[in-house]
């Protein structure tokens, strides 16, 4: 019987990737569980800060989170009070975002913590190493700077 002709799974881009993101949410999650928030929650936090009262499609353009995805997300943030979500003025199908006091605050107290679990994650790097992989996962992201959107289905 002929043998199966395989790869080395477990050394293979995708699968190390994957592992490497399990890493960093298990540290993320370790360093901030006490706030009860992923690190995904706290991107949309941060994106919605940054953004400035941006509608739900900005927020998924600048994340790279899927619109369904962020939908459930928007709607636990909204029960937590840390933002709110209004019907656009122009848009009346569209949704604005904005942090409230409590979002916020929030936010100031976990970006330390991600900065904390980044240094976990990168801390076996040097500096110039750390750049390097910050670069080279940018480089992947490249040109949107987010994940392309999964195909509709058919």
């Amino acid at each position: 019987m002929a043998r199966a002709k395989t790869l080395n799974i477990s050394e293979s881009i995708i699968h190390l990737l994957h592992r490497a993101s399990q890493f960093a949410d298990y540290q993320f999650e370790r360093t901030a569980g006490v706030h009860g928030l992923t690190s995904r929650q706290l991107v949309v936090l941060d994106a919605i800060a940054k953004l400035q009262e941006p509608s739900q499609t900005d927020v998924c353009d600048a994340t790279g989170i899927d619109r369904s995805t962020l939908a459930d997300m928007v709607r636990r943030l909204c029960a937590r009070r840390l933002i709110t979500r209004r019907r656009n003025r122009i848009d009346a199908r569209a949704y604005n975002l904005r942090l409230t006091e409590d979002g916020i605050d929030c936010l100031g107290k976990l970006l330390p913590t991600m900065t904390e679990a980044e240094q976990q994650v990168t801390g076996a790097l040097s500096e110039g190493k750390r750049r390097e992989f910050m670069d080279l996962l940018k480089t992947i992201l490249a040109p949107s700077g987010t994940p392309p959107r999964k195909p509709a289905r058919p």
